[in-house]
């Protein structure tokens, strides 16, 4: 039910299912480069630290993620087309990157403390819904050869109030 530091599953090739994971978990939870996962059902509730599920190619969607997390939340590389069911608070920073499916910010993160990181995202077409605040760098930018939007500093700015850089 609880582990007091980590707990680490990642690179399971033949990982289905997170159910039977500890509810809690002390520092860090990592589900990384698990090919067959295609659900957070099971994951913990909350992680004291960081929460990773990057490389998670058949995950679509974040609703059974941890409801809380102390400080990252990553999410790259996955099949996600919103980020329904991510903190509302993010003390740390959250990464996503290369997810081709995130067509909406709908239901993220309404505060970063850190690094709001959503690069490589080339169907991604709004800022809406953005956090409200980011106290670090806020980095929307795509190389993709045609992305369906090239982000501006001031489509940022009109969405979010950036303490650090913004990258676009």
């Amino acid at each position: 039910r609880e582990v007091g530091r980590s707990f680490d599953c990642s690179a399971c090739g033949s990982l289905i299912s997170l159910k039977g994971a500890p509810k809690k978990v002390g520092l860090t939870f990592a589900c990384s480069y698990c090919k067959q996962l295609e659900s957070l059902e099971g994951c913990a509730e909350e992680v004291g630290e960081s929460f990773y599920c990057d490389g998670c190619v058949k995950i679509k969607t974040l609703k059974d993620g941890p409801k809380k997390v102390g400080w990252n939340y990553s999410c790259s590389n996955t099949s996600i087309k919103t980020l329904e069911g991510v903190p509302e608070h993010i003390e740390g920073g959250f990464f996503i990157c290369g997810s081709k499916k995130l067509i909406s910010l709908k239901g993220g993160p309404k505060t970063v403390n850190g690094i709001f990181l959503i690069a490589e995202c080339p169907n991604l077409t709004s800022l809406d819904y953005a956090p409200k605040t980011v106290k670090g760098e806020f980095n929307c930018s795509n190389s993709a050869k045609k992305p369906k939007k090239k982000f501006t500093i001031a489509d940022v700015k009109k969405v979010c109030q950036v303490g650090g850089e913004i990258i676009v």
